[in-house]
């Protein structure tokens, strides 16, 4: 496997990644389970009963299983990661366009206080302050 970032969060992509490589372990690991099965059903084994090559086949097939389980519980989580990760990517992006609107908003509120305010004639334009940038905070 990959080596990843050592901090505990993953990255989307990391997360990704991680998916791919598990169904292809998982897939890979059915079908050396498969061809085993194949191979023991005609492998002679000279002084092993056939209860015992079944006991075995059995023990290996168990492993298998458990092996497979916690490849499809690793994988399950990962998918929960990236199901979180796509969610606050959409509230981040939702976050941002609300405060673009508001900056808009508030961008157009300066202006015409800007406007207002100048056309006053102790603060007119050309009236050393100017009136817009000391809105915006600019002047000190």
């Amino acid at each position: 496997m990959t080596n990843y970032n050592t901090n505990n969060k993953l990255t989307y992509d990391e997360l990704i990644q991680i998916n791919d490589e598990l169904r292809y372990t998982i897939a890979n690991l059915k079908k050396q389970q498969e061809e085993y099965e194949q191979c023991t059903a005609r492998v002679y084994a000279p002084g092993k009963s056939y209860k015992e090559l079944e006991e075995k086949l059995e023990k290996l097939k168990q492993e298998k299983n458990q092996e497979i389980d916690r490849l499809i519980n690793t994988m399950a989580q990962a998918n929960k990661e990236i199901q979180k990760c796509q969610t606050d990517y959409y509230n981040l992006k939702s976050r941002n366009i609300d405060l673009e609107r508001v900056i808009e908003k508030q961008n157009v509120v300066i202006s015409m206080a800007a406007g207002y305010i100048s056309s006053t004639p102790q603060f007119s334009n050309d009236h050393p302050i100017n009136v817009k940038k000391w809105l915006m905070g600019g002047m000190e």
